[in-house]
């Protein structure tokens, strides 16, 4: 009672209007957020806002300087099953929802009902940037899927890659992300490139797709450097 009593009596961050078109948790929880940018972690919202007319969208309604890339920017949320949008670019009033990430790539994936035995079993997968690091535990940068996803194919489905935290990079406060498979013989995909894909060629019929998707080359393995990176890391 005390948390929902503070959170009612806050300053409005938004017009009398639009405040009554959010709403809060209540539970008091902040949110973690990222740089659009460099996916660098920022300074957790502790005042979340969420969209009434879009149950469950978080709203982005202020920003932060980047202490990494020195941008200011509207941090995002870093779970990627949060779905959002900003109060800047998008009425508050508008009540269709917004399609979350993963609702856009169900036309190019696996049903999960169709998995093989194979597809089923758990996928041990490591961080991009930290394979490799013999300076690191293996706990804080490998982990197991224990529900792993794949596209659509009838010869070679590709493996979608997670994207999640990496205990290795937050400890070093570098900018981490991608998860791949640890045996190099399982072909993946990065979730970028898959969301293009569907957005190109979803309409199409899945026999298509998964033709397509046979044939389409794996994700890279090797961490590309970004402009702001100041560690170097060597990939498979």
């Amino acid at each position: 009672m005390e948390i929902q009593k503070t959170i009612l009596e806050r300053d409005k961050l938004l017009d009398r209007q639009e405040m009554a078109l959010c709403h809060s948790r209540f539970d008091g929880q902040p949110v973690r957020v990222k740089c659009p940018q460099c996916n660098e972690e920022g300074r957790p919202l502790q005042k979340p806002l969420y969209s009434v007319h879009r149950p469950g969208h978080f709203v982005i309604y202020t920003t932060q300087a980047c202490k990494h890339c020195r941008s200011r920017k509207s941090f995002r949320p870093i779970d990627p099953d949060i779905p959002w949008f900003s109060a800047d670019h998008f009425s508050l009033q508008i009540s269709t929802p917004v399609i979350h990430p993963m609702e856009r790539v169900q036309t190019v994936l696996q049903p999960s009902t169709l998995l093989t035995p194979q597809q089923r079993r758990p996928v041990e997968i490591i961080c991009l940037r930290c394979q490799g690091n013999a300076e690191a535990s293996n706990e804080s940068y490998t982990a197991a899927d224990e529900a792993p996803v794949w596209t659509l194919g009838h010869q070679r489905p590709l493996y979608v890659e997670k994207d999640r935290e990496c205990r290795n990079c937050t400890k070093l406060k570098r900018v981490s992300g991608r998860w791949i498979p640890r045996d190099a013989a399982i072909p993946s995909i990065c979730r970028h490139t898959l969301r293009t894909l569907a957005d190109y060629y979803g309409h199409y019929n899945e026999i298509i797709i998964a033709q397509l998707m046979d044939h389409w080359p794996p994700s890279s393995r090797r961490y590309r450097l970004r402009n702001n990176d100041k560690v170097i890391t060597v990939g498979v």
